[in-house]
């Protein structure tokens, strides 16, 4: 099918690019990554994008015209997971051995500062990319677009979760009704064992297969409840993953942090890609001035200021002016901003 679109803004999040794309003909915005419009705009195309731009696709069939707002399945959260981060010994170690070649002093752990939540949201991004792989992989889905990353007051009840947007041409949602219907009786038994209450877990959705399919007729039903809805269409992947992965225990675990799909996440994006988690105060660690003047992080940034205009006097004259030739700042002007 040929039809015009439009793009109608352009962005990023966490340093991906994004377009947003209205579908002329079935009136609907989408948002795509730039790797995904390559699929259905020429080169040429490509290079001319801004907003307000109008393209004529050949086949409009190619570009996703259905989302989902939902949540990322499988990731077990952060919390006393194997995606918790937990090398601060070793980065304490690291610096302190280089602290240790210039005699300072040894760190401890209260010294470090930490941005975690760039950490995990580096994680998010790349639990986004594995799923999105499995599923792509098989016909389900077209993409995923990482939303935010959820995290609880309180880790009593609840934990860490993933929020997304799935994006879907009518083939995946096909694919989606032909698997549930070629498994029914595992996706039956899925939801009776994932929404069954205990002790100490009180399920917020029914585990009657009749509230989550719409029936027609006796034997014939549709999906589209759960195609339009947050919480549903997650369960409903989790279900296809783990039955993809034939894990049965994701089936009846509430804490998935050790079933088979979840460790195959980890290895995707803790061993093959290998996150960091930035030490936001990490140059002054290992800056000896910190300790041999005993300056302040407010006088340190003080030095730091008049050491780049250093630089720049530099840049432009050609020299550095007088008391400062050697391009360093000298000790009886550190210790007067100390």
């Amino acid at each position: 099918m040929k039809a015009n679109i439009e793009i109608q803004n352009i962005y990023k999040n966490e340093n991906r690019e994004y377009y947003s794309i209205h579908i002329i003909p079935k009136n609907v915005t989408i948002e795509i990554l730039w790797t995904q419009a390559q699929k259905f705009l020429s080169k040429s195309q490509i290079k001319r994008i801004k907003i307000g731009q109008k393209f004529y696709v050949k086949d409009i069939d190619k570009i996703p015209s259905f989302t989902v707002n939902s949540w990322l399945p499988i990731f077990p959260g952060f919390y006393e997971t194997h995606f918790q981060y937990d090398n601060e010994e070793m980065d304490i170690e690291h610096i302190n051995e280089i602290r240790q070649e210039k005699g300072l002093r040894d760190i401890e752990f209260e010294d470090l500062e930490y941005d975690y939540r760039d950490y995990e949201n580096q994680v998010s991004l790349y639990c986004c990319d594995y799923i999105e792989k499995e599923l792509k992989e098989h016909g389900f889905i077209e993409s995923i677009l990482f939303q935010e990353l959820c995290s609880p007051q309180y880790y009593n009840y609840s934990t860490d979760s993933i929020n997304c947007q799935y994006q879907l041409t009518e083939s995946n949602k096909q694919k989606i009704r032909s698997f549930v219907h070629g498994n029914l009786e595992k996706f039956l038994e899925y939801l009776k064992n994932k929404y069954t209450g205990c002790d100490g877990y009180i399920p917020y959705f029914s585990n009657d297969f009749q509230q989550w399919l719409t029936w027609i007729e006796q034997d014939q039903y549709t999906l589209d409840e759960i195609f339009e809805h947050r919480h549903k269409f997650g369960s409903l992947l989790q279900f296809i993953i783990s039955t993809l992965n034939d894990s049965d225990n994701d089936y009846y675990a509430n804490d998935d942090s050790d079933d088979i799909s979840s460790i195959n996440m980890y290895y995707y994006v803790c061993e093959d890609n290998s996150p960091e988690c930035p030490i936001t105060n990490y140059d002054r660690l290992v800056d000896e001035k910190d300790d041999e003047y005993g300056l302040t992080d407010e006088q340190r940034d003080i030095v730091d200021k008049d050491e780049k205009r250093l630089e720049m006097y530099k840049e432009i004259k050609g020299y550095y002016p007088k008391g400062f030739e050697n391009g360093e700042m000298p000790i009886d002007y550190i210790k007067n901003v100390a």
